[in-house]
C-alpha cells in the first residue's frame, strides 16, 4: 500500500507528475480454475467461481500417461503443458499452423471435465480439440476461438483413450499454453 509518483519529461513537450494510490487485493487469487477473472495475464488471477469451476475443485485431476507436440521451444518444454502450474509454459518452437498436441491417457476413462489455459490473455486463439476412446477414431469435441484469458472449464464427458488439440490460428505469437489439465469425479 502507499503511493505511486511516476514522473515524465520529453524534449519540446511539458514536464509532468502523476500519482497512483496502491493497495493490496482484498479477494482470493487462484491459478485461473473459473469463467468470470479480471487481473493482469503474468500476475495470477482473481477469482469469481462460477458452477463449473465450484464442481472441477472436488474433482480428481488425471496424470496423462504420454504428451506429443508438434514442436516445443527449448525454453517451454512439453512437461510444462500438464505439471500443474499456471506459470510454467508449453511454447511452440515457430509460429508454424498447425500445432497439434495430443495427450494420451493410462487406460480409457472417463473425462467429465478438462481446462484449458493459453499462454497470453491478450492473444487470440483458434483450436479444436477431439477425442478417443479407442485409438483409431476421434470425435470432435470443441471447435472455437477465444482469447487466452478464456480458461474456464470445459465439458468432456465422455470415454478417453487420447485427447487431441489442434491450434489453427493465434493472433500475435507462437502457439502457447500455461496450462492443460483434465478432472473425473
Amino acid at each position: 500500500a502507499g503511493t505511486v509518483r511516476i514522473p515524465a519529461t520529453a524534449d519540446g513537450l511539458q514536464s509532468g507528475t502523476a500519482e497512483v494510490a496502491v493497495r493490496p487485493a482484498t479477494v482470493a487469487k487462484v491459478k485461473g480454475r473459473c469463467r468470470g477473472m479480471r487481473g493482469q495475464e503474468d500476475d495470477g488471477a482473481i477469482e469469481r467461481p462460477d458452477e463449473m469451476g465450484r464442481r472441477m475443485e472436488k474433482m480428481q485431476r488425471l496424470t496423462p500417461a504420454d504428451v506429443q507436440a508438434t514442436s516445443s521451444h527449448a525454453n517451454y518444454p512439453l512437461t510444462n503443458l500438464t505439471d500443474g502450474d499456471d506459470t510454467s509454459w508449453w511454447i511452440a518452437d515457430s509460429r508454424t499452423l498447425p500445432q497439434v498436441i495430443t495427450v494420451t491417457f493410462p487406460t480409457t476413462q472417463w473425462i467429465e471435465l478438462m481446462r484449458l489455459r493459453f499462454q497470453k490473455d491478450s492473444t487470440y486463439y483458434g483450436y479444436h480439440v477431439e477425442t478417443t476412446a479407442d485409438g483409431i477414431t476421434w470425435t470432435p469435441l470443441i471447435e472455437e476461438e477465444i482469447t487466452g484469458w478464456d480458461f474456464h472449464p470445459r465439458e468432456v464427458q465422455r470415454d478417453v483413450k487420447a485427447i487431441r488439440l489442434t491450434i489453427t490460428s493465434v493472433s500475435d505469437a507462437a502457439a502457447g499454453i500455461a496450462e492443460w489439465s483434465f478432472f473425473a469425479e
